[in-house]
């Protein structure tokens, strides 16, 4: 096996069908604090920080037991202690178990000295032709990545391993085994273990002969395989969060960039795993966030703060566009909502009155009906010489309405993600970057022409009838989850804070006082935030504060 282990476990080509995002969101690998693979170096005092205040301060009261050469000396000796106590404080904080010690300490720093020196060499020797410089610098050798096909192959087994506790004649489970066997994996080369499991999350050729999906389709199953991975090793290393985060992100970019029926669903489930990961993923900015997805046309699908101009005109086809028939076309507007395309269209087909009640607006890529009262804006967007397509079609009103309320199921369900990704990425954020995440976030909701509204949408007519309460359960997720996202912000804005839009912020949790005023936990959530918001915004609250809240607590109760 090692004579032939080049051609035996030589890693496959990939064959993804999705692009990931580019710049990669997030760092790949946590830098390790004073890694013992290293060379040890003594601390240089250059690099100490001396502090140059107390050392003017203390030579002004220098006696005459206390030389300048003696005190120089004690300052370098403290700052070396401090610079120790503090390495000291990182070694002990750092996930080393989390890393991949193989990688990192397969370096060799004196391979790299030996090369950086025969090119200074070569250099100085001045050999040069015809005035072009020769290339002196060699590649380093770096061996193949060597690791079982057999073993890529299986990875959806060895997760569902983990909830095997048969044991051998040892006393060793297999869910030992197998938990051991991914924490290597994922701890040495996540992409590698990952990459032939992701790949068949859009492949449909491959993914039919290799896993039985039973009723379940095949994302659906390999989706509930990855968020049974997460919650299983919690928190994950660093760099098979910041894979998992870019290939999810690759796997929403798929699907918007090509959507298709079933796609807003596939959706929902990357985003339902996206949140837990995110706060594992080092390095990951909300600015850096917001220009990647924005470079790649699909921040309005992954962050509830994208400001993405809508569709100018939309394009309807009528019940007879299989025959010739000429669409319509109509112009979007900020406040455009599904029901004056509906009653446009209606009356630019001649539909007769009797049928008016079984036409509805369908989507010709994704096959969804759109509930009348949704806004345009919020599905269409702008593209340069591109105009959506709809279709007038005549639908049973049972079924046409069953296809509403699960399409409106599943966009909360995808609007829950996206609450839930900046909820969770602020939540677990450092205390240097909380200021700047705050800033951010106040800024972009600022400028949101949709801000408060997509924070307090909702579906009331739907709550009765099939789905009814599945919906009803959403929405109130759904507000809930806003309602923790505006209370942690509060918390963590400052107290100097510019209150002149305020009053944006504390509309969203009044909405959901009116609208969950019966459900407990919804209440509870919402009455603290009041009182956590007087005490913080005292200055505001002392002259008009309380004209914001009090009729919205007086009208519920």
């Amino acid at each position: 096996m090692e004579d032939g282990a080049q051609l035996n476990f030589k890693v496959p080509p990939p064959s993804i069908d999705f692009t990931l995002p580019s710049p990669p969101i997030g760092q790949s690998q946590n830098p390790v604090v004073d890694p013992p693979w290293m060379p040890h170096v003594k601390t240089k005092v250059e690099e100490l920080s001396l502090k140059e205040e107390e050392q003017a301060t203390s030579q002004t009261i220098m006696t005459m037991t206390r030389t300048r050469r003696k005190q120089k000396q004690e300052m370098v000796r403290k700052a070396v202690i401090e610079a120790e106590e503090k390495q000291c404080l990182l070694r002990q904080k750092f996930p080393l178990r989390a890393t991949a010690v193989i990688q990192q300490a397969a370096y060799e720093p004196a391979l790299f000295h030996h090369q950086a020196t025969t090119q200074m060499n070569a250099e100085g020797s001045g050999e040069e032709a015809d005035g072009h410089p020769s290339s002196t610098r060699q590649q380093m050798p770096v061996a193949q990545p060597l690791l079982p096909s057999s073993l890529l192959a299986v990875v959806p087994s060895i997760i569902e391993m983990l909830d095997d506790v048969q044991v051998d004649s040892d006393g060793i489970s297999v869910s030992d085994v197998a938990k051991k066997v991914i924490w290597s994996c994922i701890c040495e080369d996540p992409a590698l273990f990952l990459r032939h499991f992701l790949e068949k999350l859009t492949n449909r050729d491959r993914q039919s002969t290799t896993f039985d999906f039973h009723s379940t389709s095949r994302w659906e199953y390999l989706m509930s395989l990855l968020r049974k991975l997460i919650l299983r090793f919690r928190p994950i290393p660093n760099q098979t969060a910041y894979t998992l985060l870019n290939y999810l992100f690759g796997f929403v970019m798929f699907y918007v960039r090509s959507p298709c029926e079933g796609s807003d669903r596939a959706i929902g489930m990357a985003l339902s795993i996206t949140w837990l990961v995110a706060p594992n993923v080092h390095g990951l900015y909300f600015k850096d966030l917001k220009q990647t997805l924005k470079k790649e046309q699909c921040d309005q699908a992954l962050m509830i703060t994208a400001n993405v101009p809508s569709a100018k005109k939309i394009i309807v086809h009528g019940p007879d566009s299989g025959v010739g028939g000429i669409p319509a076309q109509f112009p979007i507007h900020e406040d455009t909502q599904f029901q004056q395309l509906l009653t446009d269209s209606l009356e630019f087909f001649n539909i007769p009155e009797n049928e008016v009640g079984s036409y509805f607006l369908v989507d010709t890529k994704t096959n969804l009906v759109h509930v009348p009262t949704y806004y345009v804006r919020d599905f269409y967007f702008f593209h340069r010489s591109f105009y959506p397509q709809i279709s007038l079609m005549k639908i049973d009103v049972d079924e046409a309405h069953l296809r509403m309320r699960t399409m409106a199921f599943n966009q909360k369900f995808i609007e829950c993600g996206k609450v839930l990704l900046t909820y969770d990425s602020l939540k677990h954020s450092v205390p240097a970057v909380i200021p700047q995440r705050i800033f951010f976030l106040h800024d972009e909701f600022t400028h949101l022409p949709s801000f408060p509204r997509k924070s307090l949408e909702t579906c009331f007519g739907m709550y009765n009838g099939p789905m009814g309460c599945e919906l009803q359960a959403m929405d109130a997720m759904h507000k809930h989850l806003w309602a923790k996202l505006m209370a942690d912000m509060f918390e963590k804005m400052e107290n100097a804070f510019m209150f002149g839009d305020l009053h944006l912020f504390i509309n969203v949790i009044n909405g959901v006082v009116l609208m969950h005023c019966e459900d407990v936990i919804i209440l509870r959530r919402c009455m603290a935030t009041y009182i956590s918001m007087a005490v913080h915004f005292n200055t505001l609250f002392a002259t008009q504060g309380f004209f914001l809240i009090m009729p919205t607590i007086l009208r519920c109760y």
